[in-house]
């Protein structure tokens, strides 16, 4: 196995810690558009199968969505 000097191994730490944080990010932006684009659509009074087919939510998500929007 290739071993690392320590400050390789922190620098390959922090990469993997940055690439991470920026998924996460990135996870948590789309995971909010889809919430936005169900609302919207829940407005519109679309199935929860199209909003589902739509946005990738689940059909528990868009229930819970339906209950937080009254």
């Amino acid at each position: 196995m290739n071993k690392m000097m320590p400050d390789q191994s922190r620098s390959y730490e922090d990469s993997l810690k940055y690439h991470r944080d920026l998924k996460n990010s990135l996870d948590t932006a789309k995971e909010e558009k889809a919430v936005e684009i169900a609302k919207r659509a829940l407005k519109m009074r679309l199935s929860v199968d199209d909003i589902i087919e739509l946005t990738g939510l689940s059909r528990q998500a868009i229930e819970q969505i339906k209950i937080n929007e009254g």
